[in-house]
């Protein structure tokens, strides 16, 4: 296949499952992926703490009750641009991650910049890097912070084998000359972690980077994996994979418990997958209905129904064989 652009995201996607990779980074017009609200948690959170950094608040010298209620507008305009009309979606939840980030982030060190974009090419591809901050330590050396809001703790040992934080740690390193680069998981519901990263890892981040673009081009026809993120992908309602998941394995062995972790993990996500498509199918049916101005009407092979429920927004769809 054809590759003209990497970054960290994609290249986790192509990890995750090539054949989803190929549908929303080879089409001509890019698909816009589904988002959860988790997703959109993190956005409205890095958008405020990015503010406080780009407006210096942290310079200002702010009491305790100053700073919350600084970082507590900053929060509830970016919850307003994130999560739209949905304004109470995980307000609270957002402003607290963001207010106990204030109380607990010293600035001891140099900010040398937000949104930090370094583009470089690898083999003819061009690969992409946006850092969220970089500062430079009391002690001279550089350091890369990643802002995280997932619920889900990440050790050192585990952040220095991910490929977003080595791939930052090696643009950090081209763009100031520095071969020994520290990069910062600031995980908002847990501690932050750090892990340094030296000339060798640069090399074998770049050797690993050569390594995806070789398979891409050489892929023709990419393989379908079950991944965490099948509920929001593009081609979900297309999936063979996802689709016979449910009913294609055999029974495990019980004393086998690595397949049986691997198959529970595995199902689970294709549980979601499956969720997330029964929602867009029932939310065109009820289209449909609207449309018609009708609750209840048959196919071929079916009889449709519209059931309107005292507390529900919209009506619960319910399909049944003739």
């Amino acid at each position: 296949m054809e590759i003209k652009k990497l970054s960290a995201t994609s290249i986790s996607r192509w990890l995750d499952c090539p054949a989803s990779w190929k549908a929303i980074y080879s089409a001509k017009d890019r698909p816009s992926e589904l988002s959860g609200s988790a997703a959109q948690l993190g956005s409205a959170c890095h958008r405020a703490l990015e503010e406080w950094v780009v407006e210096e608040h942290y310079l200002q010298g702010y009491d305790d009750v100053t700073a919350e209620m600084q970082m507590r507008s900053l929060y509830h305009t970016a919850h307003r641009e994130v999560f739209g009309a949905r304004g109470a979606d995980r307000y609270n939840e957002g402003a607290e991650l963001c207010v106990q980030w204030v109380e607990r982030t010293p600035f001891t060190g140099e900010v040398l910049g937000t949104e930090y974009r370094r583009e470089a090419v690898l083999d003819g591809v061009g690969i992409t890097t946006i850092m969220d901050r970089v500062d430079r330590t009391p002690d001279g050396e550089l350091e890369v912070v990643d802002y995280k809001t997932s619920v889900m703790r990440m050790a050192p040992d585990e952040l220095h084998n991910e490929i977003q934080p080595r791939l930052y740690a090696w643009a950090a390193s081209q763009i100031w000359g520095i071969d020994n680069v520290w990069v910062t998981l600031d995980q908002l519901r847990h501690q932050a972690v750090s892990s340094l990263f030296t000339e060798e890892d640069h090399a074998r981040t770049e050797e690993f980077v050569l390594s995806v673009i070789e398979d891409i081009r050489k892929t023709e026809e990419p393989e379908e994996k079950l991944n965490s993120k099948c509920r929001f992908c593009v081609r979900r309602h297309r999936c063979a994979t996802l689709s016979s998941h449910l009913v294609a394995g055999g029974p495990l062995s019980l004393g086998d418990v690595d397949d049986v972790i691997a198959q529970r993990y595995e199902t689970s996500v294709a549980i979601k997958g499956l969720e997330s498509r029964l929602a867009d199918y029932d939310d065109l049916i009820r289209d449909h209905g609207e449309a018609q101005e009708t609750s209840e009407w048959m196919t071929q092979d079916h009889k449709v129904v519209l059931w309107q429920g005292a507390r529900s927004k919209r009506p619960t769809v319910r399909v049944k064989p003739l």
